[in-house]
């Protein structure tokens, strides 16, 4: 078994509350933090829904990324790099354990 991360990051500003640059410049610039500082990854864009506190439902483009069998500490550091990045409230991070094999 291995830890598999699954990490979740929204390209709305925190306080502006919408996309302020494109979604290309933000996955070129993530892009290149990951070929720099992991052995490998897995690079999605999706659309993120969720409810604000005040009640207003919100679409995003929202950043995917998978990381197989990497550091912890490394994964936190990329979290809290995208957090300041993007200008985040938040950074969601998933980790499991996987039974994972290459055929």
């Amino acid at each position: 078994m291995i830890n598999c991360y699954e990490i979740y990051a929204g390209l709305n500003d925190k306080d502006e509350k919408r996309q302020l640059f494109s979604t290309d410049i933000a996955e070129k610039a993530v892009k290149t933090y990951l070929q720099n500082n992991f052995e490998g990854s897995t690079l999605a864009i999706s659309k993120g829904l969720y409810k604000h506190e005040n009640g207003q439902r919100v679409t995003e483009n929202t950043i995917v990324i998978k990381l197989l069998d990497a550091p912890e500490n490394n994964v936190i550091t990329l979290c809290e790099y995208l957090k300041k990045l993007l200008n985040q409230e938040s950074i969601m991070l998933q980790k499991t354990a996987a039974n994972v094999s290459f055929i």
